[in-house]
């Protein structure tokens, strides 16, 4: 499922626009990793080192920091009408 299905569900679920379209570089460095044994399509060897996982943890922390308070303003909001 692309991102932009993703950003799609939450739209149509939860009626809240979330910006997953920062995630594609890491997306298509897992799809290198897990579908070519860690090369690129042009052969080249990914190198994947401890900063890229605690960038891409520092980068869904974000994502899931906005979803929560979103959802959150929208809870509240709901409450009071």
């Amino acid at each position: 499922m692309s991102t932009k299905s993703v950003s799609l569900l939450f739209s149509t679920a939860f009626d809240m626009s979330v910006d997953l379209n920062i995630l594609d570089n890491e997306i298509k460095t897992r799809n290198d990793i897990v579908h070519r044994f860690g090369h690129t399509k042009k052969g080249e060897e990914i190198c994947f080192i401890k900063d890229n996982v605690l960038f891409l943890i520092a980068k869904v922390n974000n994502i899931v920091e906005k979803i929560a308070k979103e959802m959150k303003a929208t809870l509240v909001k709901g409450m009071t009408e």
